[in-house]
């Protein structure tokens, strides 16, 4: 049991990626206190988070004796179609938060990394931020063994915009929108917040934490899966959905009791229940990690230990 605990825990560090906005690609310290915001907050928000991460540069730098220096790079255009694609690249990442204006307003947070400092500045001087039929992306000269660089891009976009967003080692964020979005990243975690549509997220070797926001999910339904990891749900009380959640080979938490009702099933740490009046499938699952779920407000704390 003690060992059942103490894996449940690694499912709540999950939780922290909507608290505290952890992001392996830069760091990203308000995603979270974004959702439900003002245009104008958003925008601020997004300001100041960069701010904050150039500012961090010299703790960065100070690491070892390699050249690192860091960037930004702002971009803005009117949306002229419907979707819009995101790459974060090999070591970048995505953050994308939905607002009420027309436009796309994008900041670029370029670090590189190189054997001084001149090389670090100049290779992340070289680093373009393209963004051309409805695709978003970042071009530089090519990483080797004594250079890297990376991009995460933290986009405000229209809340009705279709995402399709990827990463590989860096992390997927997405708040406040009510689309069709695909997100997916290898090795790096996915947080979704205040979100509706019809919504997939994927990934391999890293967590998953989802908040629910409102009293239903409006839209086809969310099914977001890792391979690797913990998953953390927070679902306001009153809320309405079929509840999928659960994992293969690790334990689950229950921050609150569910009823077993007919055609509702029952596996071994998985589960399928009406919440509520019942409504679009919730499914937030994990094949090998813990998995925890809780109401929006509750303590982090461990819960309940479900034994089927």
């Amino acid at each position: 049991m003690k060992r059942t605990r103490s894996l449940v825990v690694l499912g709540l560090m999950a939780l922290a990626l909507l608290s505290a906005g952890y992001s392996r690609a830069g760091g990203h310290s308000g995603f979270a206190s974004r959702v439900g915001t003002s245009d104008a907050q958003k925008l601020a928000g997004q300001r100041a988070d960069a701010e904050q991460w150039l500012a961090e540069r010299h703790a960065w730098k100070e690491r070892n004796d390699r050249g690192r220096h860091r960037l930004l790079r702002e971009v803005a255009w009117r949306a002229a179609g419907p979707s819009l694609e995101v790459d974060g690249g090999r070591n970048g990442g995505v953050v994308v938060t939905g607002w009420g204006r027309d436009s796309i307003h994008v900041v670029a947070r370029v670090q590189a990394e190189a054997r001084s400092l001149e090389q670090a500045r100049a290779l992340a001087g070289s680093v373009r931020i393209v963004h051309q039929g409805g695709r978003l992306t970042a071009e530089g000269d090519d990483d080797d063994d004594d250079a890297s660089w990376s991009v995460t891009f933290d986009v405000l976009v229209p809340r009705t915009m279709a995402l399709r967003l990827a990463a590989h080692n860096g992390p997927v964020c997405v708040a406040d929108v009510n689309a069709r979005i695909e997100a997916e990243t290898v090795n790096g975690p996915v947080a979704l917040s205040g979100l509706s549509g019809d919504v997939r997220a994927r990934t391999q070797n890293g967590p998953i934490a989802v908040s629910l926001t409102g009293t239903r999910w409006l839209g086809a339904g969310l099914d977001a899966s890792t391979q690797n990891g913990p998953v953390a749900l927070v679902v306001p009380r009153g809320y309405s959905c079929l509840l999928e959640t659960g994992t293969i080979n690790g334990p689950m938490s229950m921050g609150f009791p569910v009823t077993i009702e007919p055609g509702i099933t029952v596996g071994r740490r998985h589960l399928t229940t009406k919440l509520g009046g019942g409504g679009p499938r919730i499914r937030v699952v994990t094949n090998n990690g813990p998995a925890v779920v809780r109401h929006v407000g509750d303590p982090e704390s461990e819960g309940d230990d479900v034994e089927f």
